[in-house]
């Protein structure tokens, strides 16, 4: 073999080598910008999962405030009727019903959780509704012994301020079991 006839023989096998470490390159490049993209979002979708779920707690924690702030006068009032002080009629027992507070910090509880919805994921959706139907139904029991005080009925009245108990406390567990899921969402490598 000449030297010339070995210089094409080089070439030829040198230019797929090329052509196949140009293809290589291409690929691994391409896929280090989609594994950085991918790495973005997941890193932008969790600051929003974040700040989401912040935002749940705090209006939940002013929403749970308002609560409280209202059981004082459902309890002064439901004493007042049992004392004979206070009517069942009155205009003052009637307004328990409806406080726009409550319901305007209920509302936007459901608002921030419907971003949540939209944020997922599929689990924190849940553990979210089920916190904001704990404070429905938490809410729902103060109307529960103002009925029972219109009733008159010793036994609603009991079992009134039972149905009471047992929503604050099923409020604390929903609002444990999300910030326990919320956590492991938050801090799980690839979520």
């Amino acid at each position: 073999m000449d030297q010339g006839q070995a210089a094409v023989l080089a070439a030829a096998i040198g230019i797929p080598g090329v052509l196949l470490s140009g293809v290589l390159s291409y690929r691994a490049g391409r896929r280090q910008v989609r594994d950085q993209g991918v790495n973005e979002h997941l890193h932008w979708l969790r600051q929003q999962r974040q700040e989401h779920y912040v935002r749940f707690l705090q209006a939940l924690q002013l929403c749970l405030k308002v609560l409280e702030e209202h059981t004082k006068p459902v309890v002064t009032a439901t004493q007042a009727v049992r004392e004979g002080s206070l009517e069942v009629d009155s205009d003052d027992f009637q307004r328990l019903y409806s406080p726009p507070e409550v319901i305007e910090k209920l509302d936007t509880l459901g608002d921030v959780r419907e971003a949540i919805r939209m944020l997922g994921p599929e689990e924190i959706d849940k553990h979210a509704d089920a916190v904001l139907r704990a404070v429905t139904l938490r809410w729902g029991s103060h109307n529960y012994l103002l009925n029972a005080h219109v009733t008159g009925e010793e036994e609603n009245i009991e079992a009134a301020w039972e149905n009471m108990a047992d929503t604050s406390d099923a409020t604390s567990e929903t609002l444990r079991a999300f910030v326990q899921a919320a956590r492991s969402v938050l801090t799980e490598p690839h979520s």
